[in-house]
């Protein structure tokens, strides 16, 4: 339906300009998509997504350490900044700060993955650029984010040797398109399926399940329309829908 879509647009604007005489989708309907409920993480399942990043982290700071007593022991004196003792930091690359972002903010991939430093404000409030509606929104980090973000930019710091605009960057400072192989490498960890809208969806479903008003969720998912939202979450407040229809004993007929 979405490529459809972009070609029935296109055609309109091609009929418009003279180009063609009609829109041959002009009246071509949508294909009926059958609703399903929005996929989200669930407690245990964050838990165990989050002892993965722990674990790949451990690993990777280990593999530093032994290449340090590695170049130790031949005399070298090139060695390279612990993570743990010199750099004070338990992340060793932008993997684990960048699913805790999603997580904690709903952004989306594209969103996230162009950050710069200076969308981030003295009081800790992103202002995120919407690339699907070219509008932003702003997004209030909690602590946790805010803490690891801070990590992050010492590791840049510290792997570069200057400062880089972009928060999410590569070896050579450049930004980041994309990290499958890191996040694939993840993903065989977990015994259930993730991807990064599952954990925008679950920042949504969290929100929902703790009474966020679904005005608030939908401006803070950067929905165009609140119908959106309520389309694929408003479902999941089932506790409340459980209270409603329990009150049916209550009333006397």
């Amino acid at each position: 339906n979405r490529r459809v879509g972009a070609l029935k647009a296109a055609l309109g604007k091609a009929k418009l300009w003279g180009l063609i005489e009609s829109n041959p989708l002009q009246d071509l309907s949508k294909v009926r998509v059958p609703k399903r409920p929005v996929e989200f993480l669930n407690g245990g399942q964050v838990d165990v997504l989050r002892s993965a990043l722990a674990q790949r982290d451990a690993e990777r700071s280990l593999q530093r350490d032994q290449y340090n007593t590695w170049l130790a022991a031949r005399g070298r004196t090139d060695r390279l900044p612990s993570y743990e003792d010199d750099l004070e930091i338990s992340i060793t690359d932008h993997l684990t700060p960048f699913v805790v972002l999603i997580l904690y903010t709903g952004l989306r991939f594209k969103e996230a993955i162009n950050l710069k430093w200076s969308d981030l404000s003295m009081d800790n409030v992103l202002m995120v650029t919407d690339y699907k509606s070219a509008s932003f929104r702003y997004m209030p980090v909690v602590l946790e984010v805010q803490l690891m973000l801070e990590e992050l930019k010492r590791l840049n710091r510290a792997n570069l040797g200057r400062e880089v605009d972009h928060v999410f960057v590569g070896t050579d400072g450049s930004p980041l398109a994309g990290m499958k192989t890191s996040w694939n490498g993840l993903r065989r960890r977990l015994p259930f399926a993730c991807d990064w809208r599952m954990l925008r969806r679950t920042f949504g479903s969290l929100l929902i399940k703790k009474g966020v008003p679904i005005y608030h969720v939908s401006q803070l998912l950067g929905h165009t329309n609140v119908e959106t939202t309520q389309k694929w979450y408003l479902g999941l407040n089932v506790d409340d829908y459980r209270v409603a229809v329990q009150s049916l004993s209550k009333i006397e007929f």
